[in-house]
């Protein structure tokens, strides 16, 4: 998919946002957004948590004792 082929790029070929979008024919926003959605995707496979949403920002330290302590 195109999600794998940026993340694949980015990650395994270690190239730039801007040479991803280079070689892709995209704009370097598609890139970001289809690098986020691809993260996100991969991490619902492989965590139990739920991903953190982006509008939420980083998990504080309160909130990881808090998931830390659930049962």
């Amino acid at each position: 998919s195109e999600q794998r082929e940026v993340v694949l790029l980015r990650f395994v070929a270690d190239l730039s946002l801007e040479q991803v979008a280079h070689i892709t024919s995209r704009r370097v926003g598609a890139v970001k957004t289809m690098q986020r959605r691809a993260l996100t995707q991969l991490q619902t496979l492989v965590s139990p948590d739920p991903p953190l949403d982006a509008h939420q920002g980083e998990e504080t330290a309160s909130t990881a004792t808090a998931r830390r302590d659930l049962p």
